[in-house]
């Protein structure tokens, strides 16, 4: 037992991201500027890079070559009633008043849950803080709107291209943004007074020439015309509400499951939407990579202590520190789901450069 090896848990590995202003090249960190993200669940990173091999024409030799390879991490995070990760992450540029809530921890020990202490559900947003209305235009209230009740579960997700960009007579390179995607799944408990693309598009004009209850054919001259939505968004005890307006909504899928026995019918529709409403320094959730603020780079740090298996944890020393510099989203998921207390989101970063800190 004496010989067996010390392990690194994921309680050891602390997320910070920096705050400051980032310095050019290496080094010039300002400790206190790093700032450690709460409630993160899990993250994981990749460098990968193509190798090949090639021959000689007249002998047997063979030579190994490689290209530039990418770098990425996969994020995941309970939603609070303060932040979801794209806020999270980007605070410090999107808020004009935001100031660091705390210092760089000495240990494992400290605790990252900020403003939060002893966190409980009322502290979170789960699914029954999660509404959506069929409204006319997306500026407008969601009092002005029908509500689409009887919602099992909503899936939103935003992305944009990134391409790394390699520069000649240089080892340095670059990361390019493309506009974003953004999408949605919903699914619903079917209704006796409707099905779920019609309670979409209630507040269409072009709706009054479709009568009945199943509405299933999307080549109808009706579906092509675009609506709006209203996301009303609050943490678990009905505070910190998020309002935020889907425009140009458009349905691309729709499927009924129904199942013999079974004492509800599931429907789930597809959508895409062309702007988003909302305003960002006062929003708790942002669900939208297409504001210009996401065109920023970031640097996170990962701290990694060591698990000496004491019982008292603040022993733990400081085994290794790396920075991933140059960070940018390029793809971020929200799951809110009807009885859940809870809301896990997630999101994947590419990064350029790693600098490794000495401890």
């Amino acid at each position: 037992m004496g010989n067996a090896k010390k392990l690194i848990a994921g309680y050891d590995i602390i997320l910070e991201v920096y705050r400051g202003t980032p310095p050019t090249g290496e080094g010039g960190y300002i400790d206190t500027s790093w700032e450690p993200v709460a409630f993160v669940q899990g993250n994981s990173t990749s460098h990968g890079r193509p190798v090949f091999t090639l021959g000689e024409m007249g002998s047997s030799a063979v030579f190994t070559g490689m290209q530039d390879g990418t770098k990425s991490m996969s994020l995941s995070r309970i939603i609070t009633k303060e932040d979801n990760i794209l806020k999270a992450l980007y605070a410090h540029l999107i808020e004009s008043s935001y100031s660091i809530g705390n210092s760089s921890p000495t240990d494992v020990s400290e605790s990252l849950t900020g403003t939060i202490d002893d966190a409980g559900s009322k502290d979170f947003i789960g699914g029954s803080g999660v509404t959506l209305y069929s409204v006319e235009a997306a500026g407008d209230t969601p009092s002005s709107g029908d509500l689409i009740g009887m919602a099992q579960s909503i899936s939103v997700n935003t992305s944009k291209r990134i391409d790394q960009i390699p520069e000649m007579g240089t080892n340095e390179k670059y990361l390019v943004v493309d506009r974003g995607n953004k999408s949605m799944s919903i699914s619903r408990i079917l209704t006796e007074d409707m099905n779920l693309l019609k309670a979409l598009y209630s507040k269409s004009s072009d709706s009054t020439g479709i009568n009945g209850l199943m509405w299933k054919d999307l080549d109808n001259e009706v579906f092509k015309t675009p609506i709006a939505l209203k996301m009303v968004i609050k943490n678990n005890d009905g505070t910190v509400p998020t309002e935020i307006g889907l425009g140009g909504v458009l349905i691309s899928g729709i499927s009924e499951d129904s199942k013999e026995g079974a004492k509800g019918v599931v429907e789930s529709v597809s959508l895409t939407w062309a702007k988003t409403v909302s305003t960002l320094t006062s929003a708790n959730v942002i669900i939208d990579l297409d504001d210009p603020v996401f065109n920023n780079e970031i640097d996170v740090r990962l701290s990694y202590y060591g698990n000496d298996n004491d019982t008292d944890s603040a022993t733990r020393d400081l085994k290794a520190q790396v920075i991933l510099k140059g960070m940018l989203i390029s793809n971020a998921t929200i799951q809110f789901t009807a009885g859940s207390y809870l809301s896990v989101d997630s999101c994947t970063l590419r990064w350029t450069k790693t600098e490794e800190q000495d401890v």
